[in-house]
């Protein structure tokens, strides 16, 4: 079950007061009177996406299901349902190339959608799971800019009506930092694994380049990569352990007005995922912080 997930529920509120305070505070250090009235404002927004992000993790953990039927499938069906799995699972950054700076961040939910294998999936889990054709993954992903045109993420999610939770991390290097004329180019390099079941072992890893180009309110990117997964099945010798390589294509949007939005289309493998983000996204230059989307 996803009982686990009660300790990350509880951090919301927390998390949503520091975040203010941390936000609040350099707006007052760095910017001006508009933008110390427009921070709070974006701040509200948060706060709500991160309470329905709450909401949502309360309707799964009572809905959650377990893997422990496995042994109804055969060795390559065991092999698609991970790869599915893998396909949902790997880290997705839902973010353009350019980079933060050392004083920029991004904080948000997320929700994806992944095709699913709804048939395997039902035999895994006994039939007591309810897909509905998707896999369906809420996460909170928080991005933090760094001296050197490098960037670092993190995320935890969890997989609705399984007993799964996701963490995942990333490194982003700017390539190009990219400009008014000119796009961004970064090269991000990812992991991830999924926690919480007694029956199966996943483990991700990815290498992705993405190209973006601010235009206003607007940052259009596309990007292709690698994603290499190893699976297993727990204390059972049905199955043997297996590995499988992906190739991955994106595109996606993002749209800073004031609460930061981002929609992705990724195609992994054989299977499409559609994601959608909210929260808070701010870059610096030198060391002065971006807030206004009309900023590049």
């Amino acid at each position: 079950m996803l009982s686990h997930l009660t300790p990350f529920a509880e951090i919301l509120n927390p998390f949503e007061v520091a975040m203010y305070l941390l936000t609040a505070c350099w707006s007052y250090e760095h910017r001006g009177v508009a933008h110390q009235r427009a921070v709070p404002r974006a701040i509200r927004h948060m706060a709500v996406a991160l309470a329905s992000l709450g909401a949502l993790l309360s309707t799964l953990v009572s809905q959650a299901a377990t893997f422990g039927s496995l042994d109804r499938l055969t060795q390559p069906e065991f092999e698609t349902l991970m790869t599915n799995l893998a396909a949902a699972t790997h880290y997705k950054s839902i973010a353009p190339g350019e980079t933060l700076g050392m004083l920029g961040a991004d904080v948000a939910v997320e929700l994806s959608a992944t095709d699913a294998e709804n048939e395997l999936f039902d035999l895994a889990g006994g039939g007591a799971a309810d897909l509905s054709d998707s896999l369906l993954i809420p996460r909170l992903h928080m991005h933090k800019g760094l001296p050197f045109r490098v960037d670092i993420g993190g995320v935890i999610g969890a997989l609705a009506d399984t007993d799964l939770t996701i963490v995942g991390a990333e490194l982003r290097y700017a390539i190009i930092e990219g400009g008014i004329a000119t796009p961004a180019l970064a090269l991000r390099a990812s992991a991830s694994r999924i926690q919480g079941s007694t029956d199966i072992d996943l483990d991700n890893a990815a290498l992705e380049l993405t190209l973006s180009k601010g235009i206003l309110i607007a940052t259009p990117y596309i990007g292709a990569g690698i994603v290499k997964s190893w699976g297993s099945a727990v204390d059972n010798d049905r199955f043997e352990d297996f590995s499988v390589e992906q190739e991955k294509i994106f595109v996606g949007v993002n749209l800073n007005l004031g609460l930061n939005m981002a929609v992705e289309v990724d195609v992994t493998g054989d299977y499409t995922t559609y994601s959608a983000k909210a929260g808070i996204r701010f870059k610096s230059r030198g060391q002065s912080l971006q807030f206004s989307p009309l900023q590049r």
